[in-house]
């Protein structure tokens, strides 16, 4: 969850983990609201309303669909929504535009959002509001309150009929109760208090049967405040109590379920520490903290299994999580920084979303999974029996293990894979083209003439033997290749060549196997002028190569791995002409078209927490080239040549993948590939008869993705 290079903020997670939001920081000097959605493999940059200013994407609904945000104008602060996956922004609109307005909650189902705005009276009252999404648009509605005060809307349940929070009792500045508006009411309902002046209703669960909140016990007195609940409709509140020596507690959330209630609640007049009220009861949990003053919570799991938040240790906080039915407290670390945070969870506890600081004061998103390890199982049926049965009370839980990633550093680790598959791509594409015979026989890649022996005549045959050894960017490899080919009458012959790839060094993220091979098929006419000699050649080629990709490891990364293989061909028609120019020298030019059509198949990664699935990976392209060629004879044995040539790609679909992952979300990375492109090569070769001789070709040409890529071939042919 990162743009390469920058910080990466994550503030909510929908129920399923496929939509992350959150903002990114660096983007110029602005702040972006992002969407990380991997069902649909994108990664969004949200437009907000004001593209000038910085903005958050804020809270996401349990399904997904309906993304909430906000941004200052420079005057008041402003929510908006991006609906039903739009990422352009719907403004949520009060009365009155020149006010504060706040949307802090969206249902499960994205029906309705809730929220409140302040008016510009100079109190600032602030007023409970409500977003119907139903006809597709915001629809606002005001929900009264229990006088002519302020109120609030601060949670609602899952479809949007229980909508929760806080109203004054009569005018602005008077005592505030916790409300609900029920069955879409507009019209609050006074959830009362424990005795005292004030409360507030802070969380709903899923069905809005249980409500939560706190409130004050005597008339007058602030500071003494518990944790409650309403159950069921009811409009008197519940007192869940506070740690022992202390008047201070809070409820403000509730599982989906209603069976644990979270909040915090002060042990001592100065220590603050997290606290759960587990299975609908009202004894109070202390979740503790990791030696330090002060923990709380953050989120909890659908059922109530898993609860997240925050705690210190003698000198920082950590993201923690709270596991089973007593809370066991588990440090999910920093991931190498200074502190880490946590901001929400999936709804079936498992996987953990937050930020962490690193030691440059950046922050990075962060994923923890809580991974749950198995004891192995003793003997299952010892003889004799135990006395007494170990396991007669059931195996003992284990407590999961968390594993956590940082997103910034894993994006650019996917980064890094899809530029090397990239010049992968472009490796095996030229390979592809050497065995369509190069992009001419002055390349020495396949001389068709008669490896460079002279004319073949009628019923003749020739072979030649290859071995390239070249390096284009961070790839170096060691190709060999064998030509056969018979000439059927003085003017037209034809061949074919088999291609093997014996040693390989190839990038960082890739491994190469022995299973690769290519092959190519060519057919060529020539004929005398009265100058030299012209020809017309077709040829074909194919090729498969097997690899591993494995993705590099930078701190808090996996190293996800997975096999794959990339499948080529193309075409190629050529044409050229030579001129003697006596003393046994010749210029030549030529020219064609080739086709060539890759293909990388995807894969999901083996062996990690967090896989990646990789689409496959296509290049095509149609090119025209033309070349120009010298050689001459320095001795009768000894012949030199020199050959340059200059390609264009007329048509091409550069290459691209897309990989995504659930919780982080999908990045698609596109190749910056080269669409004219030069080479330059020279060969000297000695003849030991007619019939044999050896060669050299030292070259050095431009690749599709920009590397400079040299090299030598080393041939023997002969004929026969």
């Amino acid at each position: 969850m990162d743009e390469l290079g920058h910080g990466s903020y994550a503030y909510g997670v929908s129920a399923d983990g496929k939509v992350v939001v959150g903002s990114l920081t660096g983007l110029g000097t602005l702040t972006a609201p992002q969407k990380w959605d991997s069902e649909t493999a994108s990664r969004t940059t949200l437009t907000p309303l004001n593209v000038q200013l910085s903005a958050h994407a804020t809270a996401v609904s349990t399904n997904g669909s309906v993304i909430l945000g906000t941004f200052f104008d420079g005057a008041v602060t402003r929510s908006m929504a991006w609906l039903n996956g739009s990422t352009i922004a719907t403004e949520l609109k009060v009365i009155d535009p020149t006010v504060d307005v706040t949307a802090p909650a969206v249902s499960a189902d994205g029906s309705t959002i809730v929220g409140y705005y302040h008016d510009g009276t100079p109190q600032h009252v602030a007023h409970a509001v409500k977003w119907s999404l139903d006809s597709g648009s915001p629809q606002l509605s005001e929900l009264n309150g229990l006088g002519a005060g302020g109120s609030s809307a601060e949670a609602v349940s899952q479809d949007g009929s229980v909508i929760v929070g806080s109203s004054n009792i009569g005018a602005a500045g008077t005592n505030t109760h916790a409300v609900m508006w029920r069955n879409h009411a507009s019209n609050a309902t006074s959830l009362n208090t424990l005795g005292g002046d004030n409360s507030a209703a802070m969380g709903v669960s899923a069905a809005g049967s249980v409500i939560v909140g706190y409130s004050e016990l005597t008339s007058g007195n602030t500071a003494l405040r518990h944790a409650t609940v309403w159950r069921d409709g009811a409009t008197t509140p519940t007192d869940l109590g506070t740690l022992t020596g202390n008047t201070f507690s809070m409820a403000h959330a509730v599982s989906a379920d209603g069976s644990v209630i979270i909040g915090l609640s002060r042990n001592t007049s100065t220590d603050q520490h997290a606290v759960a009220w587990y299975g609908g009861g009202s004894d109070i949990t202390d979740l503790g903290t990791l030696g330090g003053a002060t923990s709380d919570t953050v989120a909890v799991s659908a059922n109530g299994s898993v609860i997240v938040g925050n705690a210190d240790n003698v000198s920082t906080s950590h993201a923690v999580a709270w596991v089973g039915a007593n809370g066991s407290l588990i440090d999910l670390g920093t991931l190498g920084g200074i502190k880490s945070n946590t901001t929400g969870v999936s709804a079936d506890g498992t996987v953990i979303v937050g930020n962490f600081q690193d030691t440059n004061n950046k922050y990075h998103a962060a994923l923890w999974k809580l991974v749950k390890v198995t004891p192995p199982d003793p003997e299952p049926n010892p003889n004799p029996p135990p006395d007494p049965d170990p396991n007669a009370n059931g195996k003992p839980t284990p407590t999961p293990t968390p594993v956590g990633i940082d997103v910034t550093n894993t994006v650019d680790t996917v980064a890094a894979l899809a530029h090397d598959t990239f010049a992968v791509m472009g490796s095996q594409g030229a390979i592809v083209g050497r065995l369509m015979g190069g992009s001419s026989s002055g390349q020495g890649f396949n001389d068709f003439s008669g490896a460079g022996l002279g004319m073949a005549k009628a019923g003749e045959s020739w072979y030649g033997i290859y071995s390239d050894v070249g390096r284009a960017g961070d790839s170096k490899d060691v190709l060999g290749w064998m030509t056969l080919g018979h000439a059927f009458t003085d003017n037209f012959s034809a061949g074919a060549t088999i291609a093997h790839t014996f040693w390989q060094d190839m990038p960082d993220n890739y491994d190469h196997t022995n299973n690769n091979i290519g092959g190519g098929i060519y057919a060529q006419w020539k004929d005398s002028t009265q100058s030299g000699t012209w020809y017309i050649r077709g040829s074909a080629a194919i090729n498969r190569y097997d690899t591993e990709r494995t993705r590099q490891v930078l701190g808090y990364t996996e190293p996800g791995s997975g096999d794959s293989t990339i499948n080529g061909w193309g075409v190629q028609l050529e044409a050229g002409q030579s001129f003697d120019l006596g003393n046994k020298s010749s210029f030549g030019y030529y020219g064609g078209l080739n086709y060539t059509d890759l293909k990388m198949d995807g894969y999901t990664e083996t062996g990690v927490y967090f896989p990646f699935t990789y689409s496959d990976v296509k290049s095509q392209r149609t090119t025209a080239y033309f070349g120009l060629n010298y050689g001459m004879a320095l001795t009768d044995k000894v012949n030199w040549s020199v050959n340059a040539e200059i390609e264009q790609d007329l048509s091409h679909k550069d290459p691209s993948v897309i990989a995504s992952a659930d919780y982080i979300g999908a990045f698609e990375f596109g190749s910056d590939n080269a669409h004219t492109r030069g080479s330059l090569s020279t060969t000297v070769s000695y003849a030991f008869s007619d019939a044999v001789s050896i060669g050299v070709t030292p070259y050095v040409n431009r690749t599709l993705d920009k590397d400079t890529a040299f090299g030598a071939i080393i041939g023997l042919s002969g004929k026969f």
